[in-house]
């Protein structure tokens, strides 16, 4: 994101809202409805070329041993757990599906270049602060060893929110 003012990264609203739908296209455009509405928000975005990763496998032809292909009929569900162990679980999930959940944990966007087709299931836990002391390994060694998998650094193309025009919200 950029060009948002400074009080964008400091001040905190409370939003209630009423829905008990997960969130779905129609969640997605009341909120961004609201923040238009109640901020005046205006934005734009924009592809710029940055910093990003590429998922590939480590050796080709090869898997980790615990990225396992999943079994038919297995439902799709993932998540991630943060703090200084850090998780993250999923089933019937595509390499396409995995980069982008990996993003967070690694920092930057990941883009999958597996050329992996198919649903996968896992189970992975790492060291999110990496000192010398750390119970478990980083998340780039657990992604090798456990997954068969790796994060190399490339350019890549990166969408940007650039910020119009946002004002401090109305009242109520």
């Amino acid at each position: 994101m950029s060009g948002a003012p400074a009080w964008i990264d400091g001040d905190l609203f409370d939003i209630t809202a009423d829905h008990s739908e997960p969130k779905t296209p129609e969640v997605e455009q009341m909120l961004l409805s609201l923040l238009k509405e109640r901020f005046q928000l205006r934005f734009h975005r924009e592809q710029k070329e940055g910093a990003v990763y590429w998922l590939e496998l480590a050796k080709p032809g090869t898997l980790g041993p615990a990225l396992k292909r999943s079994a038919a009929g297995t439902r799709p569900n993932m998540s991630t757990n943060g703090g200084t162990c850090a998780e993250m679980r999923a089933s019937s999930m595509s390499m396409t599906d995995i980069a982008a959940a990996l993003r967070r944990q690694a920092g930057r966007p990941v883009e999958d270049h597996t050329g992996l087709d198919g649903l996968f299931d896992f189970h992975i836990e790492w060291s999110a602060q990496q000192t010398d002391d750390a119970a478990l390994p980083s998340l780039f060694t657990v992604l090798h060893q456990e997954l068969g998998l790796q994060l190399r650094p490339a350019k890549g193309m990166i969408e940007t929110v650039v910020i119009d025009h946002i004002e401090r919200p109305s009242a109520n």
